[in-house]
Order: structure tokens, then sequence, then C-alpha cells
């Protein structure tokens, strides 16, 4: 039973993006322009969704979303369900940087395609480079982005390791960072299950961070001090709503890669 509830769920989530990806297409196509079609889809698709998955979403902290434009939005990656809570909080003007390979998915890629995403091969370097370029003149014309330090999804969790390649962009266009953690959306679908829980994911938004600054000697300490942010506000968070521990820790042994990664 609970399969065919998560299923049902998913189910509306999909034909709830194929109708609005559908839409936008169509409406860039005939002239709408991509950052106008943006966020026509993202928000609407994203908070849809959640209604069809009984879920909702509590922000401490909300006004630090709109202190600074342009900017980066950092936050930890709890799962799939990041996907749907960060257009719906977020009002800025938006781009999403995405992997290459995304771009075939049907509906969601083609629509990153025709607004013209950032596309990133991880086995191009110079074709990463060019795209990492075109992330800088974004932010320059005074858009924002969101990008996750981890990586990649987390499979239990933990906080991982802090990559350094949003950090490093943020310091060399000079955007300050504004920190978002998600505190238990790993909890309302753990990752390789089934087990949809509906109820309110908890965020926790902190003030920006400027960087200009930053400098390559100080890059490291400065990833640390924002991943032991994360730490904090998780272990706090959920300590608040009374759940257990995610396994975050601050070990500096943990908390950033070398400055050469």
């Amino acid at each position: 039973m609970r399969q065919l509830v998560f299923g049902v769920r998913v189910g509306l989530a999909v034909i709830i993006l194929m109708v609005l990806c559908t839409f936008g297409i169509i409406a860039v196509l005939l002239g709408m322009g991509k950052q106008k079609a943006l966020k026509h889809v993202m928000p609407r698709w994203a908070r849809l969704s959640l209604l069809a998955c009984s879920l909702n979403v509590e922000v401490q902290g909300r006004e630090h979303l709109d202190a600074h434009r342009p900017c980066i939005f950092v936050a930890n990656h709890q799962g799939l369900l990041d996907a749907l809570v960060f257009p719906t909080i977020l009002d800025a003007p938006m781009f999403y940087p995405i992997k290459k390979e995304l771009v075939w998915v049907p509906f969601m890629g083609w629509f990153a395609w025709i607004t013209d995403q950032p596309r990133i091969d991880r086995d191009d370097s110079l074709q990463s480079i060019q795209a990492m370029d075109k992330v800088a003149n974004l932010l320059k014309e005074g858009q924002c982005t969101l990008m996750f330090p981890e990586g990649t999804r987390c499979r239990d969790g933990k906080l991982a390791k802090f990559k350094k390649g949003a950090f490093r962009l943020a310091m060399d266009t000079g955007v300050p960072i504004i920190p978002v953690t998600l505190i238990d959306c790993y909890d309302h679908m753990p990752m390789g299950t089934f087990n949809l829980k509906s109820g309110t994911i908890h965020v926790v938004v902190d003030e920006p961070i400027r960087t200009d600054g930053w400098d390559r000697a100080s890059l490291a300490r400065n990833v640390l001090a924002i991943r032991e942010r994360f730490a904090r506000n998780i272990e706090e968070g959920r300590a608040r709503l009374g759940l257990p521990p995610a396994g975050s820790h601050l070990d500096p042994e943990e908390g950033a890669e070398p400055l050469e990664s």
C-alpha cells in the first residue's frame, strides 16, 4: 500500500512537470524570455509537487533570502526532495548549472536546454571551464544561482565533505554566499526507499557571507567555517524538532578537501 501511495504521488509530480515544462518550452519558442519562462515554470512545478506529496516548507531566516543580489545560495544535498524545496523558497532571478547528461532527461532536460542553463561536462575540462565562465558572467549580470558543495546527494543523511568550487567562484566574482541548510529533508524520503513521509520540511537560512576579502590562502579555512555552520544548524535544528542526530561532525579532516582539489 505504501508503494502504491508513493507511486501515485510521484506520478502526479511527474505529470505536473511534463505539463509545465511543455508550457515553458512552447512559451520560449513563441518569444517569451528564457528567464521569465524559468520563473514561471520552476516555482509552480515545485509548489504543486509538494502539495501532491502532502509536504510543506518552513523557513527560519527567510529574510536573508532577499538580502543580496546577486549571490550564490549554497546548500547541503539530502535527496530528491531538495529539487522541490529550493524553487519554492527562492524568489530571486535564478539559473541552475546542470550536469551535461541531464539535458537528455525528457521534459526537464529539454526545458533546461531551451532556457540555456549552464551545462557542465565533468569529463571535459575545457568545456567545464567554459561553463563556469558562463556562470560567472550570469552572476555579474545580477542573477543568482544554487550550488551543492557536497557534490552529490547524501546516502545516509550525514553532511559530507565540501568541495571548493562554489566558494572559489564566489571569491573570484566577489558575490556573497547565502548558506541554506536542509534540516530534515532526508527524513521525508530516505535515498533508495519508497518511504515518502508527509509533513513539514525545515530549512535554516543564514545571513549572507561576504567573499570580497577572501584569497587562496584563506579559502580552505573559510570553507571549513561554513561547513561547521551547516553542521551546527543541522544538529541544533534536529534537536529542536526531537529528531535523532544526522551524524554530522566538525572534524577538520572531514570539513574540506586539500586546496589543490
